[in-house]
């Protein structure tokens, strides 16, 4: 990841949380990292009806940002990394909606554009999330199987939930 994109993903709540402008981005750190931020910002204003739509938009829009720059998408993924790893002190109804779409939507992103280890801990986290007793399940065998230190993958997780 070059400068403008560290600077993006440090700052990519700063149009969203502060008074801060777009134009004074600009000003401080170029049209391009301004740009980027605006970019994440704009994936999350919209209001949905539903949960199906919101999923669908979402990934439309996502997929709209990485064609114009693709560490858009990868600020993003990283962000979503970091929600994903602090869910716990959230209720366990929005817990789930959050790992839900990480999963369906946030997931399948990174896993297209070859970010295989962010992928498979958004699988892991979102499986926590959303199965938490099949998961301690799950990492109990997995460690008296002597694999500690990897992350339980989603595909590991349905076949051993499924009996194999």
């Amino acid at each position: 990841m070059d400068i403008q994109g560290l600077c993006a993903g440090v700052m990519h709540d700063v149009l969203e949380d502060t008074g801060v402008t777009k134009g004074e981005m600009a000003a401080v750190f170029g049209n391009t990292v301004a740009e980027m931020v605006d970019g994440l910002s704009k994936l999350e204003k919209l209001k949905f009806e539903d949960h199906a739509e919101h999923q669908a938009e979402s990934f439309r829009k996502l997929i709209l940002a990485m064609t114009k720059d693709v560490r858009v998408i990868v600020v993003k993924l990283a962000d979503r990394l970091h929600n994903m790893r602090t869910l716990g002190s959230m209720r366990p109804d929005k817990r789930r909606r959050i790992a839900r779409e990480t999963l369906e939507i946030y997931a399948q992103i990174a896993n297209r554009i070859g970010l295989n280890n962010a992928y498979r801990e958004l699988q892991d986290l979102s499986f926590q999330n959303l199965h938490p007793n099949r998961y301690e399940t799950l990492k109990k065998r997995w460690t008296r199987a002597g694999r500690t230190g990897r992350t339980l993958s989603a595909k590991f997780c349905a076949r051993s939930a499924s009996g194999w």
